[in-house]
């Protein structure tokens, strides 16, 4: 008979239960195999937020120099030489 103590984890529970019973044992199984594709899943999202934010940190470098460039651009061609 397994004793139960409070405060223990549906996961600590099955994992005590696991040795004792097959179905304790596959819902351990179950439930891990369920944490690890949401585990995947919420991978995957973070990693396309990620790309999504550089990508907009990105146009908005491009926009913010796009002033400074055409002013750099302008000086460029307006200094003459002069021997």
């Amino acid at each position: 008979k397994l004793q139960l103590q409070q405060g223990q984890s549906p996961e600590q529970i099955l994992a005590a239960a696991a040795s004792a019973s097959n179905a304790a044992a596959d819902a351990l199984a179950r439930m891990k195999e369920a944490e690890s594709g949401h585990d995947r899943e919420v991978l995957k999202e973070l990693k396309q937020l990620y790309k999504d934010t550089q990508d907009r940190q990105d146009k908005n470098l491009e926009v913010m120099l796009e002033p400074v460039t055409e002013a750099a651009k302008k000086n460029v061609s307006d200094t003459h030489i002069h021997k």
